[in-house]
């Protein structure tokens, strides 16, 4: 009979969208049978779904977790920390392969794109936390060794009916074991069929495993799936309470279930509750079913369960999206489409419409995280690409677009290899830094270090990314130090800095000028020769003004056009000799600074608030930082273009047409099809930050 059921189940659980119970009415969802699911799903998704168990139980069951997606995002649900609950897990398979089927097929879930969430992030799920309650509960005694049979009849008040179990088979409650207000009385003074604490917090294998996955995959959103009540506990004394109450609000309206309101007093020690203390994120708890009684739900309540739950999986991960959103920054770029996207109003999958666009080129404006803002003929929408290889058409990089005064210079300096941004971004108006300038003069004139086992500066280990590039520029006499024995790696490098090593690169004796060469340099001043030098050779122009700015900080996309005139050019070829173009010595305390000094002394420098390491720096370990915003300073930019940019340039990705900034309800966008459907109901609400807003929902 058992193998009938078994097989009467493979063919039955999972229908695509049905409603339909997912096991025979009067049956049970067992360990062995999510086991088998599991492994079903992963050879039918081998892309997609994967699965490992994070350890076994006191009687050698496996607490299997199951991975759906392909994002480096997470977030988390479980089902079954008590035993006779086992319809969560039921809930949570059928969730799986309706997700996964909804990938495959590139259609929707409710209203939400399964392909596109599932790209961006990753659904973990433990199916069943407690397998041996579960099993205990489901078929008693005869699971279990019989030298067991005694201890487990006492716990449970002497019954060997055991359909009302909720603990492990240790008989300790599972949803009581987190350490959230663990000191509350415990409802069972020691192992039983139901509310036992335990003798301390997380002293259960299961509860361990929970805990550990949890800080492995740090999820931005928990769900804990119950099964009394039709009700959703959310708060433990949450930090970010208005923001939590937002999100319920929304689970509330999705699911129909009441929210549990702060006026009750959470008795703690559960899952969403250490996690919500722990994390300060949101945390859910579901109760899916009418109570029942002290046994499992029915089959009968499986159908509107999971009508009532079938999205809350990608809703988690659309609104995380949504809370912890990525950087916004703006573009100025063509996109070639390959394939059809779907339009949404904002980046977040919540702000779906019914409406795509097909494959075309575009012009996208903003960029968040893998989500694009785009013109369209229904004004401008945002479209979600999970690999952006190959979209960009006519340029190189997204910041630095076709119109943009250093275009040219910029590919010539990408194509050669000499600065080759930081993947699909230049960062054109970023400062350079003296390793940075090291780095490139190196790779443009095939610098190497002498030959030698001792470090010429203190600040500059042996192990540095740009140790070999500063060793060779010091031999050849281009950068010295900023005092003695110190080169300040980190330190952004000026103008008149620039000039002074570009000067250098000719090998020639310069002459001292006895004019100023620019409204801003004194002859007098300790750059002015090198200065008058490379404007005389049409290598450093000024701003068309008569202003030079030798105190600026010189900007990468300056830098490029730097490189590029003298590549193009000069035929220069520095020699091995540092004493063929000698360079002044370090001054002393009252004389003018020598050519590399900056203004800071000694020490080495913190890295400069505008500078976010590059590919430039190919070794450099913390080029891996998110990139920072690509708004420029303000400051009149310098005629080092081959046209003079803008009197005021905008920021990278502004300068063909003035990008729409979106606020949370879209203003007015042109003509839109009466198609297009935005589907933003749960965004309308209006919150109050008041108590009573929060506690009235207690009494609903």
């Amino acid at each position: 009979m058992r193998i009938f059921l078994s097989l009467l189940l493979l063919f039955s659980i999972f229908q695509p969208l049905s409603t339909q119970a997912a096991v025979w009415d009067d049956g049970v969802y067992s360990y062995e049978d999510v086991s088998n699911e599991i492994k079903r799903l992963k050879g039918t998704f081998p892309d997609l779904v994967d699965y490992h168990s994070l350890g076994k139980t006191a009687y050698q069951r496996e607490v299997w977790a199951v991975k759906l997606g392909k994002g480096q995002r997470t977030v988390f649900l479980n089902g079954s920390h008590h035993a006779r609950e086992w319809i969560t897990t039921q809930l949570i398979m059928k969730m799986i392969e309706e997700y996964a089927n909804a990938y495959q097929k590139n259609s929707l879930v409710g209203k939400y794109n399964a392909r596109d969430i599932l790209d961006e992030y990753t659904i973990w799920f433990v199916p069943m936390v407690n397998p041996d309650g579960v099993t205990l509960q489901q078929r008693g005694l005869s699971a279990f060794p019989t030298t067991v049979h005694s201890k487990l009849i006492a716990m449970n008040e002497g019954s060997r009916d055991f359909t009302r179990w909720k603990a492990n088979a240790n008989g300790v409650d599972l949803n009581r074991q987190y350490p959230a207000k663990w000191e509350n009385p415990s409802e069972a003074s020691k192992p039983s069929w139901a509310g036992y604490k335990g003798q301390k917090p997380f002293q259960e294998k299961e509860v361990q495993y929970i805990r550990d996955f949890t800080y492995k995959i740090k999820p931005d959103m928990t769900t804990a799936y119950h099964t009394s009540g039709e009700m959703i506990f959310w708060y433990f004394y949450n930090k970010q309470k208005t923001r939590d109450y937002k999100l319920v609000k929304e689970l509330s309206n999705i699911t129909g279930y009441r929210i549990i309101g702060t006026d009750v007093k959470p008795s703690g020690r559960g899952y969403t509750d250490w996690f919500i203390q722990e994390f300060n994120k949101p945390g859910f708890t579901p109760e899916l079913s009418p109570y029942v009684g002290n046994r499992h739900v029915p089959q009968s309540n499986f159908p509107k369960i999971w009508d009532r739950n079938k999205t809350t999986g990608l809703w988690m991960a659309a609104k995380a999206g949504e809370i912890f959103p990525e950087k916004s920054v703006y573009l100025s770029a063509k996109m070639k489409l390959e394939k059809s996207y779907t339009l949404y109003t904002k980046p977040s999958f919540d702000s779906i419409t019914s409406n795509k666009i097909a494959s075309e080129i575009v012009s996208a404006k903003r960029k968040q995280g893998n989500w694009y803002q785009i013109g369209t003929s229904f004004g401008d929408r945002w479209i979600y690409v999970s690999n952006n290889e190959g979209m960009l058409y006519g340029q190189n990089f997204w910041d630095v677009p076709v119109s943009y005064w250093a275009r040219e210079s910029i590919d010539y300096t990408y194509e050669n290899k000499y600065m080759v941004g930081n993947g699909p971004y230049f960062f054109p108006n970023n400062s350079v830094t003296r390793a940075e300038a090291a780095a490139v003069i190196s790779r443009v004139y095939s610098l190497t270090a002498p030959t030698s086992t001792s470090k010429t500066f203190s600040d500059v280990q042996q192990s540095y990314w740009a140790y070999d590039s500063i060793e060779a520029v010091n031999a050849q006499g281009i950068m010295n130090g900023t005092s003695k024995g110190v080169f300040s790696p980190l330190a952004p490098v000026t103008r008149e800095q620039m000039a002074a090593m570009i000067a250098r690169l000719f090998g020639e004796e310069i002459p001292d000028v006895t004019e100023a060469p620019f409204l801003d340099v004194s002859p007098a001043a300790w750059s002015a020769d090198s200065i008058a030098f490379v404007k005389e050779r049409g290598i450093f122009l000024g701003d068309g003004q008569g202003f030079f700015g030798p105190q600026e900080k010189l900007t990468r996309a300056q830098f490029a056009a730097l490189i590029t005139r003298l590549k193009t050019n000069y035929n220069l070829q520095p020699t091995d000799n540092a004493e063929e173009s000698p360079v002044k010595e370090e001054p002393v305390e009252n004389e003018a600074p020598s050519e590399d000094t900056v203004e800071v002394t000694g020490q080495q420098e913190t890295v400069p608030g505008d500078v976010t390491p590059t590919e430039d720096i190919v070794e450099d370990p913390v080029q891996e930082q998110t990139p920072v915003d690509l708004k420029v300073e303000e400051q009149t930019p310098s005629a080092d273009a081959e046209e003079q940019p803008a009197q005021d340039e905008l920021p990278a990705g502004t300068q063909e047409e003035n990008p729409v900034v979106e606020e949370e309800t879209p203003s007015s966008e042109g003509i839109i099809e009466e198609a297009e459907s935005t589907q933003e109901e749960s965004d309308k609400t209006e919150y109050s930050t008041e108590e009573d807003q929060l506690n009235q929902e207690g009494s609903l």
